[in-house]
């Protein structure tokens, strides 16, 4: 499971998570720490270009995500091109990103 950029072990607010996904590859969890979880908003990017991708969140605990037995749940846009980004807002343990076809940039910021 990949951790959001730390400084003595806070989350820097603002800070974020960037990954080029593969096509067809469903890339690493990356894990939500305790400021995500309590009232704070958590905004996930799909770059897609000419590919497709999509996000997917679990509210499984971390030994479940670091088992790979997370029950996992697509983001409300579903499948998309282009550029797009959603909002959760609640309690989510972990996110990662899902290219469908071609490449895209996954991001993540709280």
């Amino acid at each position: 499971m990949t951790q959001l950029m730390t400084e003595r072990g806070q989350v820097k607010p603002g800070r974020y998570h960037q990954e080029t996904i593969l096509t067809g590859v469903t890339g690493e969890w990356v894990q939500i720490p305790a400021m995500g979880m309590k009232g704070g908003s958590v905004n996930c990017s799909i770059i897609a270009g000419a590919g497709t991708g999509k996000v997917q969140y679990t509210n499984s605990p971390d030994t479940d995500v670091d088992a790979d037995t997370a029950n996992e749940h697509d983001w409300t846009l579903g499948n998309v091109t282009g550029s797009n980004n959603d909002t959760f807002d609640g309690q989510i343990s972990a996110v990662r990103g899902v290219s469908i076809s071609g490449s895209i940039v996954f991001e993540v910021m709280i």
